[in-house]
């Protein structure tokens, strides 16, 4: 998961020489738990039902809080509309489906003594990402929004 979040803050810093002043986003956060337990390293995106938004995303911490940012937005948030909430979560497994410890560095090495490069495995039920049949919805306001509360079953 650390690879996949690291790929993720390099595109932000990418893009912060990019960054567009007339988007304005205003702050979204909240938690995702399951069965009453916080979700780590849950991605939640928020895919915006109109043309003229932005998508927006964050990962979830140990706590199961997030905060969404928009590519190209000088400051964290999700620009005003109507969104689908989508949350996945996956783990490298091998080929014999255990699951591969995380690693600073877990991008396949063809030289490695490994037969197969890992394999990426949805944690959770893939009916949460499902953008045909959001499960989760939200309007972002212009001003103050309450924080999004993301219990999956």
């Amino acid at each position: 998961m650390k690879h996949f979040e690291l790929i993720l803050i390099l595109i932000l810093i990418f893009l912060v020489g990019c960054s567009d002043n007339s988007i304005k986003v205003v702050p979204i956060h909240g938690t995702v738990t399951q069965a009453g337990k916080p979700v780590e390293g849950a991605m939640v995106v928020l895919s915006p039902k109109s043309d003229e938004n932005r998508s927006a995303s964050g990962i979830t911490d140990s706590a199961g809080n997030f905060e969404v940012l928009t590519l190209g937005a000088m400051k964290n948030g999700a620009m005003p509309g109507e969104y689908a909430v989508l949350i996945s979560k996956h783990i490298l497994v091998d080929a014999n489906g255990r699951e591969i410890p995380e690693q600073k560095d877990t991008a396949y090495n063809p030289m490695s003594t490994a037969t197969q490069p890992p394999i990426k495995k949805a944690v959770l039920p893939k009916k949460y990402n499902d953008s045909s049949k959001p499960l989760f919805t939200v309007e972002v306001k212009t001003g103050r929004n309450d924080p999004l509360v993301l219990e999956l079953e």
